[in-house]
């Protein structure tokens, strides 16, 4: 069901699309295929006391940063944003970002390789792209109930549009969507990694995700906007596939200096659960306050996650043919459901959610207090009742917290340097831990 509202929603947007009218105000000018690209150089490095960096300096970076304790990355990139593009209507982009580590689950690998191509607002992505989570700050939030930000970005073929006003609406109702195809490769690895001789795994993985999203209000007109949308995405391996997907949804009152949002997820396994069967207790909750520019506090995000509807549904994330909610040994959705890469059970690499009924409070802030200095706080706190098939006698009290620093002086023009300090408490699966991270940047754009 949701395929076909996808198709029939990017139909319309393309015939919409064909009688838009695109300004000069929505292009920046470039006349050669290097202009406006932007080269990064990186190095990074952690350290800690337990075998496991703490959560939250590992965990919604893309899969860039090793979950492991004791790590080094050499990262250097080159990204060119579609809106760097010289045509008024017919725009493009790419990207190279590559990087080498040292104790981590690849020691060379390339985060991002991807061409993009838009016309007006439909877009067309071939390659393997950091995409944000929708309807959220994502430095801020604990991540995704589906396709989230932890894990490294597939390669995919990624069809989309922006928001496109309903005929006869006056652009106070407005639609997107987007549908993708790719693969997951990460079979080698996991061949590698898992006792086959008593666990199950998968070879290369096919993805198939598609999304729909309704916008109802006019920014220009009235601050308040709502939208609703539905996720799908589908793992595929020979014959075998899993589904899963989640509700999105956002409030949003937008005063331009201030912003606050509100924003719900209920999840669907295997398409099932909408709101009946198990009520809305597999969700996440949250509130998002942007504030006016000030030297304490630029943004404040409170989430609360539940996954224990899942007593008599589905294990979340888990999938009896091996098709589990994974890349790479990490969660591809939430990280409060512990990535398989934690666990060795007695000694054995598996790919298996052992703590995957979790209810949790997150809190999370920003600031910049001057142009050089920026900082971020996160703390999390979760109740955490193993698996639905494996459950803890007694429920377990984890704890995350992180803080971090960037300094970006102006007299050194395009060096920046952070650092994160992180503590975790989850004695019962991975160990009590502290640890921090360096990170030392070098930008510059070419012209």
């Amino acid at each position: 069901m949701i395929h076909r509202l996808t198709t029939i929603v990017l139909f319309l947007s393309f015939c919409l699309a064909s009688f838009g009218e695109t300004t000069d105000a929505d292009t920046v000018h470039s006349e050669t295929f290097i202009d406006g690209a932007e080269v990064s150089i990186q190095l990074q490095g952690g350290l800690s006391t337990n075998k496991f960096s703490p959560l939250w300096i590992n965990s919604n970076h893309y899969g860039a940063v090793s979950p492991y304790g004791n790590f080094a990355n050499e990262r250097v990139a080159i990204i060119r944003d579609v809106a760097s593009d010289s045509l008024r209507q017919w725009r493009w982009g790419y990207g190279l970002d590559l990087q080498f580590s040292q104790n981590a689950v690849s020691k060379f690998f390339v985060q991002q390789a991807f061409i993009e191509l838009k016309w007006k607002k439909l877009q067309l992505t071939l390659g393997n792209k950091e995409r944000e989570i929708d309807l959220r700050n994502n430095r801020l939030t604990l991540g995704s109930m589906t396709q989230g930000i932890n894990a490294r970005p597939n390669p995919m073929a990624m069809f989309e549009t922006d928001y496109l006003p309903f005929p006869g609406t006056n652009k106070w109702l407005s639609f997107r969507g987007r549908t993708g195809y790719g693969f997951i490769l990460d079979g080698d690895w996991q061949e590698k990694w898992v006792d086959k001789t008593k666990y199950i795994y998968t070879g290369n993985r096919r993805i198939n995700e598609n999304a729909v999203y309704m916008k109802i209000g006019k920014e220009s007109r009235f601050p308040l906007v709502f939208e609703l949308g539905v996720q799908a995405i589908s793992l595929f391996e020979k014959d075998n596939y899993n589904t899963i997907g989640s509700i999105n949804s956002a409030l949003t009152f937008d005063l331009g200096t201030w912003l606050v949002r509100a924003y719900f997820d209920h999840y669907l396994e295997n398409m099932s659960n909408y709101f009946t069967w198990y009520g809305l207790k597999d969700h996440l909750f949250g509130l998002q306050v942007q504030f006016p520019k000030n030297p304490v506090v630029k943004s404040f995000v409170v989430e609360h996650f539940g996954t224990n509807g899942q007593f008599n549904s589905d294990s979340f994330y888990n999938d009896p043919n091996g098709l589990g909610w994974h890349s790479w040994g990490l969660s591809m959705g939430n990280p409060l459901l512990l990535s398989p890469i934690y666990r060795i059970n007695n000694g054995e690499h598996n790919l298996f959610f052992y703590d995957n009924i979790v209810t949790a409070w997150h809190l999370a802030m920003e600031g910049q207090p001057t142009d050089e200095i920026d900082w971020l706080l996160k703390y999390s706190f979760s109740k955490n009742y193993g698996e639905r098939t494996l459950p803890y006698d007694n429920f377990h009290h984890h704890t995350y917290f992180v803080a971090e620093c960037g300094y970006a002086p102006h007299w050194l023009q395009g060096w920046s340097g952070r650092v994160a300090l992180g503590v975790d408490h989850a004695k019962e699966y991975y160990g009590n831990c502290f640890g921090a991270m360096l990170t030392i940047r070098r930008t510059f754009k070419l012209r």
